[in-house]
């Protein structure tokens, strides 16, 4: 309880924006084409791809802006599963929607030995919940919860997909798998 109140103001205060995505698994079973799930092979990876869309668009929309020649650096648990796949997915990306050069480095590390990791663990746990709680009919945040001290600059952006957007987002990869094959390149997801 000690410690993670000690990393609440870390993830809150040196946060510019948190951006934390969440993809219903039933409805991705569901509603997702079979070429998108060879594709992206997991719903882990349908999720980063969707994260990284999410995060060149908030990049845009920070306040204060984030200056033109400054890059994000990417910092994630290692992750020995998802990692090769998660790097294609950063290069393709990179190659193929960021126009404007903002994603700079990605990075895996052991979170045991970088504490900020932990405090962004905690920060995807908690959004997780938020969602998780939003979903069964419960208030988002509840008053003087570690999310309510977490929320309190108003710097999260939480996507949740289900069958409600689902399909508006594989119409979108859908055209962008038209694009890329005609070798025209891809928009933005």
């Amino acid at each position: 309880e000690s410690f993670i109140r000690e990393l609440i103001p870390i993830a809150r205060d040196n946060t510019i924006i948190g951006v934390g995505g969440l993809v219903s698994v039933r409805d991705y079973d569901r509603l997702v084409p079979e070429w998108l799930k060879t594709d992206a092979e997991h719903p882990y990876h349908f999720c980063f791809q969707l994260f990284f869309d999410e995060m060149l668009e908030a990049i845009e929309s920070v306040e204060p802006p984030i200056p033109g020649d400054e890059k994000v650096a990417f910092f994630f648990d290692r992750q020995k599963e998802f990692k090769a796949r998660a790097l294609q997915t950063y290069d393709i990306t990179c190659a193929l929607k960021d126009a404007k050069q903002r994603m700079g480095p990605i990075t895996f590390a052991d979170k045991e030995c970088y504490i900020p990791l932990q405090a962004a663990d905690l920060l995807a746990f908690r959004m997780r919940k938020v969602i998780t709680r939003e979903i069964s009919g419960q208030p988002a945040v509840k008053a003087g919860s570690w999310d309510d001290e977490l929320e309190s600059r108003h710097n999260l952006w939480i996507s949740y997909y289900n069958k409600d957007n689902l399909p508006i987002i594989i119409s979108r990869m859908e055209e962008a798998k038209r694009h890329e094959t005609e070798g025209r390149g891809t928009g933005r997801i």
